[in-house]
């Protein structure tokens, strides 16, 4: 009556991921108790504690805090800033400070960054990071931005968020969550501070964390970051879900399935252009020179299947390289 007991246990108090240690010892119990064993199984699944792949095999779901932007992942845009593509590739974009860029650019989406930075005495480009995204789908906006911060605290909250032009915020602590009035949009926080997972209906999901420029990185590339500014940027990974194959943008061209990738495979720091193509005026303008495929207002009905962001081998293989 073992499983009995802990099942009755689960469902009063809640449960915690402990009870695993109970569940493999249920598991290899054979006769009158395996359909117990079964039975708890299903329930830790429907639950939320656990995931079952294949027969009897469970595997441990990670807590929420970790899921954070795979920076090694499809989709994600990350440093100052490496992207890699929805064909794996990696690669760099620098743009240049205080200007605008489109990531995506599609049918039903269109999504922008804007780029902060700073170039020292004697170089020729601006060092770059993602500050802030704006999005836009349908008739409705929704912005997310990094917050200055002179000194990085990570206790200290550095997101600033809005919807439709209007600021919101979401209270502290894992966990917490917002939803547009028209349930169209859902925040939550992935820690306690400055984590977030964003999702559009149907159309995207993005991971997203506000970090610093930390000392180590500012020595190991000679960014000469000033004393009282730590550049705090977003880290970002996209999850699309509809995308259609004209999608244009810095990012939204690679999941296009006839692009080849001017980004040569297991090159280091390799490097694409596109300014001119992919600048737009603003945060939540849609006017670049390869913008014309978004259409305001526009909802397209259906959904495909998502474009998963999992771990990529980053030891050059598949023409992949992880390299900062």
């Amino acid at each position: 009556m073992g499983g009995i007991y802990i099942l009755f246990m689960l469902n009063c108090y809640g449960g915690h991921l402990h009870f695993v240690s109970a569940l493999e010892v249920l598991i290899k119990q054979q006769g009158q108790d395996k359909l117990e064993s079964i039975a708890l199984l299903w329930f830790l699944q429907f639950r939320g504690f656990i995931m079952l792949r294949g027969p009897l095999v469970p595997t441990v779901l990670k807590p929420k805090e970790e899921r954070k932007p795979n920076c090694d992942g499809p989709g994600a845009a990350c440093y100052d800033p490496r992207f890699i593509g929805g064909d794996g590739i990696v690669f760099y974009f620098h743009g240049k400070k205080d200007e605008h860029f489109s990531l995506i650019s599609d049918v039903t989406v269109q999504i922008n960054a804007r780029f902060i930075g700073l170039r020292p005495a004697g170089r020729a480009r601006d060092f770059t990071w993602i500050q802030a995204l704006g999005l836009m789908f349908g008739s409705h906006n929704f912005t997310l931005e990094a917050t200055k911060a002179e000194n990085w605290d990570q206790e200290v909250d550095h997101l600033k968020c809005t919807y439709d032009g209007m600021s919101f915020s979401v209270l502290i602590g894992h966990s917490s969550v917002w939803s547009s009035p028209d349930q169209n949009l859902e925040l939550e926080r992935t820690s306690a501070t400055n984590s977030v997972r964003v999702t559009i209906q149907e159309i995207v999901e993005i991971s997203a964390n506000v970090v610093p420029v930390t000392g180590k990185e500012d020595a190991i590339h000679s960014y000469g970051r000033p004393k009282n500014d730590s550049f705090a940027h977003l880290e970002v990974q996209f999850r699309f879900f509809d995308l259609s194959p004209k999608v244009e943008g810095i990012l939204g061209r690679t999941y296009q399935p006839s692009f080849k990738n001017p980004a040569k495979a297991g090159v280091d720091m390799a490097v694409v252009g596109g300014d001119n193509k992919y600048k737009t005026s603003s945060l939540l303008s849609a006017d670049c020179n390869s913008c014309s495929v978004f259409t305001p207002g526009k909802m397209v009905a259906g959904r495909a299947l998502p474009m998963d962001f999992g771990s990529l081998d980053c030891t050059g293989g598949n023409g992949i390289v992880c390299k900062k």
